[in-house]
């Protein structure tokens, strides 16, 4: 006679005890399950609500953390590129703006930085591979006042969080400040900021002044800290210095500038 514990068929045991029998055959009485009541779910939304309050922030700041890491990353891979570009042109520096319009510096480096090459300074700021997202942005960057939605719309290239220098090598056009040579920045280099990140949004409300998101600013009188200096990383910015190197400032370094002048670390010191 099989013992009561087996199935019909005699091959899987069941452990005796461990459910509800039949009086009769002995065999395991399948029941089912009572439905959570609304209070019990409430409960667990809770409990599930409360645990993602706690590990947001601590996601949040590994988000930020990983943008900041990244967008150094980016800097130092332009510094690459600026690198190859002056031993290929004697010298010289790629210029940021094209007859007043920025984004000439990544239509100059983007062969030296992964990228290709387009035809024109016009056609490559146009073009979204050159900004946000790219080796010529930050992850961090959270987008344009709505006064300069349509030019984003319009030259995504030219946007993206990080902007060139204005005071070192400015423009190619003759009636531009000349483009400059890395022996015009022989005398602390260190100290020379070249490329770093923008201002945005969730920063300052530059309503058309669209340039003003895609440039480094120095603090100029009169202007607000926040106006003109980013602090998307931890109250500070990522900056490519002009002897190549890349680290992060402080938003109110940066402004306090040195010997006096606010200007000081977007100068060339001769």
């Amino acid at each position: 006679m099989r013992h009561p514990a087996f199935s019909a068929a005699g091959s899987v045991p069941f452990l005796k005890g461990s459910f509800p029998e039949d009086e009769k055959s002995g065999f395991p009485v399948w029941r089912k399950h009572k439905n959570f009541t609304l209070i019990e779910l409430l409960v667990v939304i809770a409990i599930i609500a409360i645990l993602a309050g706690l590990l947001l922030p601590s996601l949040n700041a590994a988000r930020r953390k990983a943008q900041a890491a990244k967008c150094l990353s980016n800097l130092k891979q332009i510094g690459l590129g600026v690198t190859q570009y002056a031993a290929d042109f004697s010298d010289w520096l790629p210029a940021g703006k094209y007859n007043g319009v920025p984004g000439n510096w990544k239509f100059e480096l983007s062969l030296y930085c992964g990228l290709a090459k387009l035809e024109s300074c016009e056609e490559t700021i146009r073009s979204p591979k050159y900004g946000y997202g790219s080796v010529f942005g930050c992850d961090g960057f959270s987008g344009v006042s709505e006064g300069c939605a349509g030019r984003l719309k319009v030259y995504p290239g030219q946007f993206g969080g990080l902007g060139w220098n204005d005071n070192i090598s400015y423009g190619t056009s003759p009636d531009e400040e000349k483009r400059n040579s890395i022996k015009d920045l022989k005398k602390l280099p260190s100290e020379s900021a070249l490329v770093g990140d923008t201002l945005d949004i969730s920063q300052w409300d530059l309503g058309s002044y669209h340039a003003d998101y895609t440039c480094l600013l120095y603090l100029r009188s009169g202007d607000p800290l926040d106006k003109r200096i980013s602090r998307r990383h931890s109250g500070g910015l990522n900056i490519l210095w002009s002897d190549l190197h890349a680290d992060w400032k402080k938003q109110t370094f940066m402004a306090a500038g040195k010997n006096g002048s606010t200007g000081w670390y977007y100068s060339i010191h001769k």
